[in-house]
């Protein structure tokens, strides 16, 4: 069952389809996203239970983009049930973590399941569906433009540091998006920092993402690699965070 009249397209009903033989028929509630203050920002996002998966998206966004952000976050719901990784907090060394460090690791953790993710889903949403390509990722370009416009930092702290290790995870992000709309935001990443974006870069080029052991291999190669960026700019205690997250 879904409340939502949207889900009764054929791409999404594909979707459901596909969850359904994977033995996943939880009911599928559509919801506006405004009614979760801490991700007003984003285009969608996924909250699952056991009998429920509930998808908030944004309703400013007109039908189609709606329409691709429900199949992002369904496909990231089945790409579970084929035995791709993902990463978690690892209990014992965030034990005595304080509130806003508890905040800060649920926020690495979101964004480093996105990025192992993102090149399946990205693939998939790209070949194997009839929806608006060029519209969702222009709006995906602009979102991303608008996070290294308002960067404001000029001084080479630990928490400058800190921003370009998560930019590097996120620019792993940018490999899977076409070709287009791939330039136009590596472009503006290269020309603000182009130091990190050769490390990811390079990074880039060590990854696969074909299948869950190639995934489960990459995530652990990314977690390596930006502590170790980490460790050379003097993060030793905020590389505890990225050391904090495990690949099951």
């Amino acid at each position: 069952m879904v409340k939502y009249m949207m889900i009764e397209r054929k791409n999404i009903q594909k979707l459901i389809n596909t969850l359904g033989e994977h033995s996943d028929t939880r009911e599928i509630i559509i919801d506006d996203i405004k009614k979760i203050p801490r991700y007003s920002s984003y285009l969608g996002v996924c909250k699952q239970t056991p009998v429920k998966i509930l998808i908030y998206i944004n309703y400013d966004y007109p039908e189609n983009i709606q329409e691709a952000v429900i199949i992002h976050e369904l496909l990231h719901v089945q790409i579970k049930h084929e035995g791709f990784p993902r990463v978690v907090i690892n209990e014992n060394k965030s034990r005595n973590a304080n509130p806003e460090a508890i905040r800060v690791l649920r926020y690495i953790r979101d964004h480093f399941n996105s990025t192992i993710e993102h090149p399946q889903v990205f693939y998939r949403e790209i070949n194997e569906f009839d929806i608006d390509v060029d519209s969702y990722f222009d709006v995906q370009v602009e979102r991303k433009k608008h996070r290294f416009e308002r960067r404001t930092e000029r001084k080479k702290d630990k928490n400058y540091y800190f921003l370009r290790q998560q930019d590097i995870l996120i620019g792993i992000d940018y490999y899977s998006y076409p070709s287009k709309h791939r330039k136009m935001i590596q472009k503006m990443f290269r020309n603000l920092y182009p130091e990190t974006y050769n490390y990811c870069n390079t990074l880039y080029r060590k990854l696969k993402f074909n299948n869950p052991n190639e995934v489960y291999t990459s995530a652990q190669k990314i977690k390596k690699d930006i502590i170790r960026y980490g460790r050379k700019n003097g993060l030793s205690e905020i590389n505890k965070i990225w050391d904090a997250m495990d690949i099951l």
